[in-house]
């Protein structure tokens, strides 16, 4: 199982493999995938919305407090942070006329997609988490 890591490629290969034995036609993977990447783009701008949250709460609490402490700067900027592996995500990279020749190497383009989205959202979880686990350490000391 992995978790915060790049993809090994043994398990893209296992990714891709279960894919090809699910499905009949090569199209059929291709739409797949398709609806797969939008859901990506749908995580990463719920991502977005919640660090951006986070973010201007935290803001708020530091500028209500006086001085910042050190929890609050903490949490906004892993919630900044938590941002970054984000933007990528929604770069537009046809790629090369060859990539889409043959449903096959479309598919492959698009795992190759899949892979590094998923690798940034994973980052951006992960970062987000303790962004929050920041927060809620604040807001627990501070009673």
């Amino acid at each position: 199982m992995r978790r915060f890591f790049p993809p090994a490629k043994l398990q893209k290969e296992a990714f891709q493999g279960h894919l090809l034995a699910r499905f009949d036609a090569k199209e059929g993977i291709v739409e797949y995938i398709d609806r797969v990447l939008d859901r990506q783009i749908n995580k990463a701008n719920g991502l977005l919305a919640f660090n951006g949250l986070l973010f201007t709460a935290l803001s708020v609490i530091s500028s209500a407090a006086g001085s910042t402490p050190l929890s609050i700067k903490v949490g906004g900027t892993l919630a900044l942070a938590a941002s970054i592996p984000l933007i990528p995500i929604f770069v537009v990279q046809f790629g090369g006329i060859s990539a889409y020749q043959t449903p096959q190497k479309d598919f492959e383009s698009k795992c190759k997609t899949i892979y590094r989205r998923t690798w940034g959202i994973d980052l951006s979880v992960f970062l987000s988490f303790f962004a929050a686990a920041f927060a809620l350490l604040h807001l627990w000391s501070s009673n």
